[in-house]
């Protein structure tokens, strides 16, 4: 949420199309019968967006992703386009191998 938003329910990303706190895209999960206020709603937010993740994790689960690998699966089916979920993913198991601050995917497995 805090890459996504930096926690600011008002955020407005990628030229206006991606909403609130998790970045609900237009053309994506968004509703369309949902304003962009509608969107910008913390509560109205997370609802849309969580149970969308929930289900993307289960389907990594399903085809035995985990660690990175499954990171990677759900950043990637979660609204990002052109793959640019793997490519966030890899950049952020990159850093965390090559720092001393390593990211637990225990958490996610």
């Amino acid at each position: 949420m805090h890459l996504e938003s930096k926690f600011d329910p008002n955020a407005v990303g990628d030229q206006g199309t991606s909403l609130g706190l998790l970045q609900i895209h237009r053309g994506g999960l968004a509703p369309r019968d949902l304003t962009n206020e509608d969107l910008k709603n913390a509560e109205t937010n997370t609802r849309i967006t969580i149970p969308n993740m929930t289900r993307v994790f289960n389907r990594g689960l399903q085809k035995s992703l985990k660690g990175s690998d499954l990171l990677k699966h759900v950043t990637n089916t979660s609204g990002w386009t052109e793959n640019k979920g793997v490519q966030w993913a890899e950049k952020q198991t990159e850093f965390n191998q090559s720092t001393s601050s390593k990211c637990s995917l225990s958490t996610i497995m």
